[in-house]
């Protein structure tokens, strides 16, 4: 299985990363029937700044149009995965017999503009609202990849929406945070409503699309899901792969929070992943201890859950030189392999992390409504994984 197959029909690979480019070697052409539109399709090479800023890089843009041609039928033996809705959509049809009516694409970025054209006529609406488009980077590579998603998922535009929330500029934990448009995404509830929005944050690398599968199975259970892109990736900040500390997440997880008492449902839960998830137990210490400002505050979730929480490196003499980087100019700059974010703020937010922690301990805070799912380094490193940690979440919930 490719990457960007992966990208597409599990819906939790990293690769979906905006962050991400990969080396794509001598794969230029690909051959099949001479029917086929995507027959002789040449990958795009980004070089105009209006290109650049429609697209990002032609990396990218050859994860989205593998993405795309995945989705509507052109590979087939990729399997979906069990928790996936299968249902055929009638506009999916018609755009594949759309294409068929095309003699060939000459490159991606024809090719990607040619089927989000197609949807969207077939449709007869946007992919993207007209208020949002302006403001999002890459609105066409991010109109691809969020085709793929209602495509995959069976959504329509009106089921998978996005928009911008105002986190304003706060002072928390003793961190001045500047303001900032933080991203999400809402899935409407299919099925049986249950009245209840659930907030998931994914973790360091990854976007709101990297967990794409949780909050379409979380959706068609018929909850009101919420998905945040947080600033180190995806829409939120610079998406440059840098946050600026622990308190900046938990403050643009309280802002999402806050805004979604606006969706009408009566009960309200958490899902926080990785470094994330440590944000999301910072903040709700800072609730419960009242050191949250009233412009964040939010009614008490119904529950917590952190999905393999990063709250610190395991102790051993290569972190402790990491920790000693932090504190030298230009070295600290560099990015952790792993987590793709410079030590200085990965050292800054573990100190955030520790704060929060100790304050718990100094008030005995108690829980009952957090639950903590422990995996390994990835907890969606597998689509059988992602099963269990989609079914582990379900379960909390």
């Amino acid at each position: 299985m490719t990457s960007a197959e992966r990208v597409f029909l599990s819906g939790v690979s990293r690769s979906v990363s905006s962050l991400e480019e990969m080396d794509f070697g001598d794969a230029c052409l690909r051959t099949t029937t001479s029917k086929d539109p995507f027959a002789r399709v040449e990958i795009s090479v980004i070089e105009t700044e209006e290109d650049k800023a429609a697209f990002g890089t032609s990396a990218q843009v050859h994860q989205a149009y593998e993405a795309l041609r995945s989705a509507i039928g052109e590979i087939k033996r990729v399997p979906r995965l069990e928790f996936v809705d299968t249902l055929e959509n009638p506009v999916l049809e018609d755009v594949r017999t759309a294409l068929a009516e095309i003699p060939a694409f000459t490159d991606e970025v024809q090719a990607i503009r040619t089927i989000v054209a197609l949807w969207e006529k077939h449709s007869k609406q946007p992919l993207l609202d007209p208020t949002v488009k302006p403001k999002i980077r890459t609105p066409e590579l991010f109109s691809a990849f969020k085709l793929c998603q209602m495509i995959q998922h069976n959504r329509t535009v009106n089921q998978l929406s996005e928009g911008f929330s105002t986190a304003e500029a706060v002072q928390l934990g003793g961190r001045q945070i500047e303001a900032r448009n933080v991203f999400y995404q809402r899935w409407s509830p299919l099925g049986l409503f249950e009245n209840e929005t659930v907030l998931i944050v994914p973790g360091e690398q990854e976007t709101g699309r990297s967990v794409s599968a949780m909050a379409a199975y979380l959706s068609g259970k018929g909850y009101f899901v919420v998905v945040i892109d947080h600033q180190a990736a995806g829409q939120t900040g610079r998406g440059d792969g840098t946050i600026d500390s622990g308190m900046g997440l938990a403050r643009d997880i309280a802002a999402v929070a806050h805004h979604a008492l606006r969706f009408p449902t009566v009960k309200f839960s958490l899902v926080g992943s990785g470094m994330c998830g440590a944000a999301t137990f910072a903040l709700m210490v800072l609730k419960k201890t009242d050191q949250l400002p009233k412009e964040l505050d939010f009614p008490k979730p119904q529950r917590v859950v952190l999905l393999a929480p990063f709250f610190d490196m395991a102790p051993g003499a290569l972190n402790r030189v990491i920790k000693f980087v932090s504190k030298i100019p230009f070295l600290n700059r560099i990015s952790m392999p792993n987590l793709g974010i410079p030590i200085s703020a990965l050292v800054t937010a573990i100190e955030d992390f520790a704060y929060t922690q100790n304050i718990a301990l100094h008030h005995q805070l108690k829980m009952p409504e957090m639950r903590t799912i422990r995996g390994t380094g990835d907890v969606l490193a597998s689509d059988a994984e992602a099963q269990n940690v989609i079914n582990d979440v379900l379960l909390a919930l």
